[in-house]
């Protein structure tokens, strides 16, 4: 009976060893495969820590936004136009490149303070990934200030080059509204007609500072420009209402 005892231990004994696969094998497997998983997610963020690190400091290098605008070439330009011609747009430009170089000051100590931390949770990489991405926004907003102020200097310059155009077609447009008032006056001499000389006086007014702007020392195309413009914009509403 001993050997048939024995026989019945190594049954019991591998029964409850198939039990123990059955239940614990997928339970491992399953265990295995989430530290796997794990360990690639890890593997991946860690990546794309590594290449966010790399982008920003580029991005940084790559960035010329100095605390004095003076530095700054296309600031320069713009200033140097403005300065004497449109002093409020200079102002403005002036608090906009303040305004983003604080922006620009607070994304650098961000990096610098990420560079620093050391995140190992797969949360911690994820928030830091999040925040290098935030510094790139703002690098990002840095250029795109920087390249409008490229495009300002350039449409500064139009202006300035199509400034004396600008002049000579307020002059005939004041010209043609007054003999357009003129007309009105003969063929409809029942009807009140308006005074020319009144009603275009202050179109007159901003076409003679636009001519004293063009005829200054030196020359101040911006000023006339506007002037011009804002001569022509009176002149055709009078010619609207004449109408």
């Amino acid at each position: 009976t001993s050997g048939l005892g024995d026989a019945l231990i190594w049954v019991f004994v591998g029964i409850v060893a198939l039990l123990v696969l059955a239940i614990g094998g997928p339970m491992l497997f399953r265990s295995w495969r989430r530290g796997q998983e794990a360990a690639a997610r890890r593997k991946a963020l860690q990546e794309q820590l590594a290449q966010a690190r790399n982008v920003t400091a580029d991005m940084l290098t790559d960035l010329s936004f100095p605390a004095d605008p003076n530095e700054q070439l296309e600031y320069r330009f713009v200033a140097l136009t403005l300065r004497n011609e449109r002093p409020r747009d200079l102002e403005q430009i002036n608090a906009d490149y303040r305004s983003m170089y604080n922006r620009v000051a607070a994304a650098l100590e961000q990096f610098n303070a990420l560079n620093q931390s050391n995140p190992t949770t797969e949360q911690a990489m994820t928030d830091a990934i999040a925040q290098y991405q935030q510094v790139q926004a703002e690098v990002q907003a840095a250029q795109g200030f920087l390249q409008h102020i490229e495009d300002y200097a350039k449409q500064l310059n139009e202006q300035a080059e199509a400034a004396p155009a600008e002049v000579e077609q307020a002059k005939k447009a004041l010209a043609a509204a007054t003999a357009s008032a003129q007309r009105f006056a003969a063929a409809a001499p029942d009807l009140k007609a308006p005074d020319p000389i009144v009603a275009l006086a202050p179109s007159q007014q901003r076409l003679s500072a636009a001519s004293e702007a063009m005829q200054a020392e030196p020359p101040r195309p911006l000023r006339a420009y506007d002037e011009a413009r804002a001569s022509r914009a009176l002149t055709d509403e009078f010619v609207g209402g004449l109408d």
